[in-house]
């Protein structure tokens, strides 16, 4: 066994109607009757919970003046607005108005209005607009204009237009609220603004007409002015307009998250960030990020006051991290670890991610973080890629062009709890720092979070190096030199729960796959994961992996593919497929190393493991320490390189249970040094055997029963009990023991997802006997009724016959019917048994097929037989032989008809 602890620009145009800005939509309006009272009620009609609702206030008298008072919607008190109206005396006056808002109601339905007002007046009236803004976006009051009013000699004869006042809200796009109130009548509104066509009526104006309210639910850039119709030019007026800026998240964000902030190549700092149509150009924590709004929301994340905040990188978008010339230049290191300390809480948590209805180019794809180090591999070979072999390299370069800061850490989230990083495509990471663990060289470092992490959907790739000095822990690998350092995954946690990794892809098929670890870090919840052409993941916080591909693994002198230095408790491991482990390169890593603590168990179950070349498979136990216990259940092995499988050289204190797994190998012995341990109908096959039986990587799922009557099938046993105590572990793994695998995901390689599951797991049975391995055999339960090939004839010289099942183990043929098998799919008890798959005529899904001649007339019978199932219908063909015309003296020798006097030559 072996164990060191030495371990180691161009800016993108938006596409025409590409985002999903905040809109609004107008819902219903009405006004109330005018009383003369200091108090008016209306019942409203509001939408929704949330709405804006902006209410009018009027009032008139012969001394024109009245106090404003409160206005209520329901339990809500209204906010009145900067800018108030002035008394409008005179006979006729204007009066006098005011505006109020809500910009979030409490409640819909029909809440009761009730404004409020004191002075001398003979009328008073409430008008209301009720506004819903878009899934996921907010109301905040922006603007208000100044007090428009002519209030004598305001124009000649014939009917005016009301120009004033004008208002120049923050952004295009804003909610826009008009009230005029004249000294006769207000006709109407022109373009751009709408009336609101009121439940009462469907006109601008209220009754006394002498007031009338519009609304426009998307301003354009710059001023926009009242535009309302007069009765006569020569009446008095006022008019107020007030203005709502909307902003909110995208309604793909995680729960919790309320107030979003909008990043895109196009943006600028100065810009509001609230919405996809004002988009910053760097993101907070950018060091870049240092002026205008951006800068200003960094400051206010403070602790958590940050919570519920999402960042929305546009999709397609590219920052750059290591080229200070190109842009958007995000200045290094994207990096929480500074002040002010940033948190979200369990509830609301700090969200950095996409919105998909939002990118540039003609379709979605992820946001692009970029180190600006070309790709080396070998397509790449030139002045600065060079191919090379284990352990400096099997791709490196003399040179890295660019470093992100002074660490080259992409992501810095040490000491933060609650984020949420999604969606972010990360590459162009090269490694030039001598030394090995000191948290550099990372896409993701994050050294003692607080709580948990997320990173889900992300994309890692695009890494480079120079050449190493030597084999990671080695002699060589000192301060001074470079050597292997650099993973995806690089930190853990104080406490649990720690991590989650969920549908992440890390693929280094452009780059090397000795030139990253997947993880030195907690690892604490992994699943739905590919992680490929890559090497070395040390964990300290397992809890549960999951659902994962892990593929084309490469040794870099202490490559364990899943080792844990200190599980925390209880873990399951399950689903997994670990395939092409170490089978070119370096070798000597081991795959499955885990550390139980005292008393507690790992679980390890419905895990595919093949192709995997000269490594230690599953180390059990540690050296010198006791630990917990381990559990495999319903795995199947499949290595071509002799070797144990389970090494238990270091087993102190716990136990070992090997039940239901399956083992394709060619070692005479599979389990080395395992005391005590218990042993429950576990299956050994070499290569060969596995292959003449069926089970082959070829297949669908590899290594699957391809019949009912497979030697994996049926010969388990049934451990429902022991996914009952899974599932006091971890529920949904113990309903995943339950069942067979998953297969874990699909990978698409040209939009670099996940898919998941690969394949439809069936479920093992509640009593009867389980299969041996990481399947449940789900096929025909009789095999296939046989094909006889020609499927009838005449003739006059002898047919070979083919006969064939695709789901059989044998086939019993004759002229008796029916044939018979043995019930063990081997022979016959009554006919000709084959149990060959070389006939004449097989074909590829054949699993038993041979020939046999027919030299007389005759009705052919077939059955095929599996182990343990009942045999298939009866299969019949008819065969007639006709032998030839014979002369009369003729004789028949061996077919051939002979005439009296001719001689037979030998």
């Amino acid at each position: 066994m072996r164990r060191f602890f030495s371990v180691l620009a161009s800016l993108l145009t938006l596409a025409s109607g590409a985002f999903a800005a905040c809109t609004a939509t107008k819902q219903n309006a009405d006004f109330s009757s005018d009383v003369s009272t200091n108090s008016v009620t209306l019942t409203s009609h509001i939408s929704s919970v949330g709405d804006l609702v902006v209410f009018s206030v009027w009032c008139y008298g012969a001394s024109g003046g009245c106090t404003p008072g409160t206005v209520t919607l329901g339990s809500q008190t209204a906010t009145q607005t900067t800018v108030s109206g002035v008394p409008g005396p005179g006979s006729p006056g204007e009066g006098q108005a005011f505006l109020y808002y809500i910009t979030s109601a409490a409640t819909s339905g029909t809440p009761t209005i009730t404004a409020n007002v004191s002075g001398s007046h003979t009328d008073l009236q409430v008008a209301y607009e009720d506004f819903s803004a878009s899934a996921g976006c907010t109301f905040s009051h922006d603007q208000d204009s100044p007090l428009g009013k002519c209030q004598s000699s305001c124009g000649g004869s014939g009917t005016g237009t009301i120009s004033q006042p004008a208002i120049t809200p923050t952004a295009a796009g804003e909610v826009l609220v008009v009230f005029t109130w004249t000294s006769e009548h207000v006709n109407n509104y022109n373009s751009p603004w709408t009336c609101p066509n009121n439940i009462t009526n469907s006109a601008c104006a209220y009754d006394p007409t002498k007031n009338a309210m519009a609304y426009v639910l998307s301003s354009s850039s710059g001023s926009t002015a009242n535009n309302a119709n007069d009765i006569h030019a020569s009446d008095t007026w006022q008019a107020l307009i007030t203005s709502f800026s909307m902003s909110g998240c995208p309604s793909s964000v995680p729960s919790g998250v309320t107030s979003c902030y909008f990043v895109a190549a196009n943006g600028s700092d100065s810009n509001t960030g609230t919405d996809e149509a004002h988009p910053w150009l760097h993101a907070p924590f950018m060091p870049s990020c240092n002026s205008g709004a951006c800068l200003t929301e960094k400051n206010a994340m403070n602790g958590t006051a940050a919570a519920g905040t999402g960042i929305i990188l546009r999709g397609g978008d590219t920052w750059h991290f290591g080229n200070s010339g190109a842009s958007p230049y995000a200045g290094g290191t994207w990096n929480f670890n500074v002040s002010p300390t940033t948190n979200g809480t369990s509830t609301n948590p700090v969200y950095i991610g996409v919105d998909q209805n939002w990118f540039s180019g003609a379709s979605w794809v992820r946001p692009i973080l970029t180190g600006d180090n070309p790709v080396c591999n070998a397509s790449s070979l030139g002045a600065n890629c060079f191919s090379g072999s284990y352990p400096g390299g099997f791709y490196y370069v003399n040179t890295c062009g660019y470093q992100i800061g002074s660490s080259n850490n992409f992501f810095d989230l040490t000491s933060r709890k609650y984020f949420i990083i999604d969606n972010m495509e990360m590459t162009g990471l090269c490694q030039n720092i001598t030394g090995q663990q000191n948290h550099t060289n990372d896409y993701f470092s994050y050294g003692s979070i607080q709580a948990p992490v997320t990173f889900t959907n992300d994309y890692i790739h695009g890494w480079s190096h120079l050449q190493y000095a030597g084999a990671n822990g080695s002699g060589s690998c000192t301060g001074s030199n470079v050597c292997f350092e650099s993973f995806a995954f690089e930190g853990s946690a104080t406490s649990t729960p720690g991590e989650v990794i969920r549908n992440v892809v890390v693929d280094g098929s452009d780059s090397d796959g000795i030139g990253i670890g997947i993880c030195y870090c907690g690892f604490y919840d992994v699943s739905q994961s590919v992680f490929r052409y890559s090497s070395q993941t040390i964990v300290r916080g397992i809890s549960t992996v999951h659902d994962n591909l892990y593929e084309y693994f490469f040794e870099n002198g202490h490559s364990n593919a899943l080792e844990s230095i200190n599980d925390p408790g209880n873990t399951t491991i399950y689903n997994n497929v670990f395939r092409h482990m170490e089978t070119t390169g370096g070798t000597g890593g081991v795959l499955l190393w885990m550390e139980p603590p005292v008393s507690s168990t790992t679980y390890i179950f419905n895990n595919l493991f093949y192709d995997i070349g000269s490594m230690e498979f599953n180390n059990i136990g540690q050296s010198g320490s006791s630990t917990g216990s381990y559990v495999y259940l319903n795995n199947t092995f499949q290595t071509s390189v002799s070797q144990a499988i389970m090494r238990c050289e270091y087993l102190t204190g716990g136990t070992f249970s090997d039940i239901n797994n399956h083992y394709v190998t060619n070692s005479g012995v599979y389990i080395s040094g395992c005391t005590p341990n218990t042993l429950t109908t576990p299956k050994t096959m070499t290569n060969s055997a596995a292959t003449s039986a069926g089970y082959t990587s070829a297949e669908t799922y590899a290594y699957s029963p391809p019949t009912g009557g497979s030697a994996t099938v049926g010969a388990g046993t049934n451990k429902q009990s022991l996914c009952t105590t899974i599932s006091g572990i971890n529920s949904a793994a113990g309903t995943a023991c339950g069942s067979d695998t998953t297969y874990a995901c699909t990978y698409n390689t040209s939009n670099h997802t996940v898919t998941c599951p690969a394949r439809t797991v069936v479920a093992r049975p509640a009593s009867a006997a389980w299969d041996v391995g990481t399947y449940q055999f789900n096929g025909p339960t009789t095999p296939v009724t046989p094909t006889f090939t020609p499927a009838s004839g005449t003739s006059s010289a002898p047919i070979i016959v083919t006969v064939s099942t695709t789901s059989g183990t044998v086939i019993c043929h004759g002229t008796t019917n029916p044939p018979v098998t043995n019930g063990a799919g081997t022979g016959c008890t009554t006919g000709t048994a084959i149990t060959t798959n070389s006939g004449t005529n097989c074909v590829a899904s054949s699993t038993v097929c041979g020939d046999f001649t027919v030299t007389t007339s005759q009705t052919q019978y077939a059955v095929a037989g599996l182990n343990a199932q009942s045999d298939s219908s009866v299969a019949s063909a008819v065969y007639t032989i006709n032998p030839p015309a014979v002369a009369p003296g003729a004789t028949i020798f061996a077919g051939i008809a002979i005439l009296k006097g001719e001689v037979i030559v030998p």
